[in-house]
């Protein structure tokens, strides 16, 4: 099964530079690197437009990362790909004679493998979702086209807390989440619209996310 990096990017111009160059330094393992980018207005549009035509560069309209996520995994489906998604403002140390995609690749094709990350590619969750539930972040998330097949593609309905949710469903569908050692650079880069409300979007999603899976509150 080959694999499609996707990536999603918004007024990122440094970020992706530094993204894609420790790519190319760091991997070879891939079949093709997906830009699913809305229009920015720092130059990151012209730049992306500028890249070879070996990379897919895919503009959508800006309705919150979770849309670009989606569409990463939709594409990667229809090309029965596995897909590793990642976000612009992740780095990606080259490894001594080993490629850390290759690893993650190999290890995916464990028979109960759902999903792979890396060393600190996992959060916990709190009680607004489920109290001590660990889950894959999106800056480092393997999924294998075998676990797209059983349990589907990412929610959308979400603005965040989408991985907490796709990773749930991993764990429900009795698959396991396994890591790799190997460890990115996410470096966050950059104040995001939605951090000063974070609390308030954690209730909201967090009461989606319950609801959906029947929890108690």
């Amino acid at each position: 099964m080959e694999t499609i990096i996707g990536i999603t990017a918004y007024n990122c111009l440094k970020e992706i530079k530094e993204c894609l160059r420790s790519i190319l330094n760091s991997t070879i393992a891939y079949k093709k690197i997906v830009i699913v980018y809305s229009k920015s207005n720092d130059g990151t549009d012209e730049f992306l437009k500028g890249l070879p035509k070996e990379y897919d560069i895919i503009e959508i309209p800006k309705e919150g990362a979770v849309k670009a996520y989606k569409k990463l995994f939709e594409i990667a489906f229809k090309e029965k790909c596995d897909l590793f998604l990642t976000h612009s403002d992740v780095t990606f140390p080259k490894l001594y004679e080993r490629d850390w995609l290759k690893n993650m690749k190999e290890t995916s094709e464990i028979k109960d493998c759902g999903l792979v990350t890396c060393f600190k590619g996992m959060g916990m969750s709190g009680p607004s979702y489920l109290d001590n539930f660990r889950w894959v972040g999106t800056w480092c998330l393997y999924v294998p086209y075998k676990t797209m097949k059983k349990i589907g593609l990412i929610d959308d309905s979400y603005t965040c807390g989408e991985d907490i949710d796709y990773s749930y469903s991993v764990v429900k569908a009795g698959l396991t989440i396994y890591s790799i050692n190997y460890w990115v650079d996410h470096h966050r880069k950059g104040k995001k619209p939605q951090d000063d409300d974070m609390d308030n979007l954690a209730k909201i999603n967090g009461a989606h996310f319950k609801e959906k899976w029947k929890l108690q509150y």
